[in-house]
């Protein structure tokens, strides 16, 4: 479905980013992604795409400097259409977990219509719509991928 199709990921080595890299690589694409610190969680990013027979690369980026953003996308030599985004909702991550206390985690899950948080996965999902052909006539959008919640 993403074949030939090239993606640029930002915190590709933790959380949420694992399942995104590992989703478009498995749909065809070929995904350079960053990270800050965490090589051997980068180095396992990419042999497990490897190993399923997709093409990814780590790339440590400072995001946070001026030329960062740039250098990521330059090294996936991205398209220049305008690209969607998606904001996630409350995922299930060990991050949110590390900041919030259970019951506000569970309060949030019982808000939800689904009845859960988010997973990594989930977004994975969202993303691969946005990209792929399906997604063609979405561009240039924020979308809020939160299953209804605010």
């Amino acid at each position: 479905m993403l074949k030939g199709r090239n993606a640029a990921v930002t915190g590709g080595s933790r959380g949420i980013g694992p399942p995104v890299v590992e989703r478009l690589c498995r749909d065809g694409a070929h995904v350079v992604f960053d990270h800050s610190t965490r090589e051997d969680a980068a180095a396992e990013v990419v042999r497990t795409v490897e190993a399923d027979g997709g093409r990814a690369r780590a790339l440590r980026v400072d995001l946070s400097e001026p030329e960062g953003p740039e250098q990521l996308v330059e090294a996936a030599d991205a398209c220049a259409a305008p690209p969607s985004t998606p904001s996630p909702g409350a995922m299930d991550t060990e991050m949110l977990r590390g900041t919030n206390p259970p019951q506000a985690l569970d309060a949030v899950a019982g808000m939800a219509p689904l009845g859960r948080l988010g997973r990594p996965a989930d977004l994975a999902d969202v993303i691969a719509f946005l990209i792929g052909p399906d997604g063609r006539w979405i561009t240039g959008r924020n979308l809020r991928a939160t299953d209804g919640l605010a």
